[in-house]
């Protein structure tokens, strides 16, 4: 009786400490022999955030969609902390999308904007390490529009200056909109707004809300109007603060007003805000019809500006 009771008690012991150990056996680091045999475990977890589509237009040339994602969220299901690239596959190819590090068991949310061909694609860990997310998403067929939530004296840096404050804030606000190539409709002596959008004239704009700009701004050209007042800002919200007014400088016909002939100023290329320099021309966001010209602004008053998408190059 003793020897078989001592034989149960070190058979469950072995159980006990198998189990504990079983336990402890759980993935919580980068295993490289698995790298190398493409067999890793799924120590990751990917999840979508938001929908995962189209945010840049296709370049049809090079038959490639520049897509950049919405918000995932990976999941590190081991005890330490993993680097983990995440790749976007189609048509045969894998494209990184960016690196991240998570720590152990902790779930992070990042912006994932990958260069892929075709409109099918799938994300995953670059080493096979997390779960696949399939996506399915045609590229946009138009591009953004937004008049700033901020306003600015004539003093913007020139017109690389307004390009840059566009970016940054379009990179603040709602997800569609971020990490795009963006430039203001602004004109100054040396440089007509209409001429840096030759590209892009013959897709349609619409706001951050959906809302349709202009069809192109070829026809924005032609007949001197958008379709929709461009009241909608960054955030995805509509502008209601009083101040309305545009930094343009812009005919209708997108090129620059003539300084001497109505004596009117470009604030020095737009990087001065000295209130004695003649006053340049403003548009009025609320109206379709007056959003390039409207009145004019001194150089120190404040206005906003219009922030159009250029297609990636």
């Amino acid at each position: 009786m003793k020897f078989k009771t001592k034989l149960k008690l070190l058979t469950t012991g072995l159980i006990f400490s198998s189990f504990i150990f079983a336990v402890n056996q759980e993935i919580d680091i980068e295993n490289r022999a698995c790298l190398d045999k493409g067999a890793c475990p799924k120590i990751l977890e990917l999840a979508k955030v938001g929908s995962l589509k189209a945010n840049k237009v296709s370049s049809k040339s090079l038959n490639k969609n520049i897509i950049s994602t919405n918000t995932i969220s990976i999941t590190n299901k081991s005890k330490k902390g993993v680097t983990t690239i995440i790749a976007a596959s189609s048509q045969g190819k894998k494209t990184s999308c960016g690196q991240f590090s998570v720590p152990g068991k902790a779930s992070i949310e990042v912006n994932v904007s990958c260069d892929i061909y075709g409109s099918t694609y799938s994300l995953a860990d670059f080493d096979g390490r997390s779960n696949v997310i399939d996506v399915s998403s045609s590229p946009r067929e138009f591009l953004y529009a937004f008049v700033t939530s901020e306003i600015f004296s004539g003093a913007l840096g020139g017109i690389e200056g307004a390009q840059v404050t566009c970016k940054q804030l379009a990179d603040k606000g709602v997800a569609d909109i971020r990490n795009l190539r963006w430039d203001a409709c602004l004109s100054s002596t040396s440089s007509n707004a209409y001429d840096r959008f030759q590209p892009e004239k013959m897709t349609p704009y619409r706001m951050p809300n959906m809302d349709k700009v202009v069809d192109s701004l070829e026809s924005a050209v032609k007949y001197g109007s958008i379709l929709t007042a461009l009241t909608i800002t960054e955030t995805g919200d509509i502008n209601t603060i009083v101040n309305d007014f545009v930094w343009t400088n812009t005919r209708a016909n997108g090129n620059t007003y003539s300084i001497t002939a109505i004596g009117v100023s470009d604030c020095d290329g737009f990087t001065s805000k000295d209130g004695s320099l003649n006053p340049s021309i403003i548009g009025l966001s609320t109206s379709s019809e007056d959003w390039t010209v409207n009145n004019s602004n001194k150089c120190s008053a404040s206005a906003r500006l219009y922030c159009f998408e250029k297609i990636n190059s």
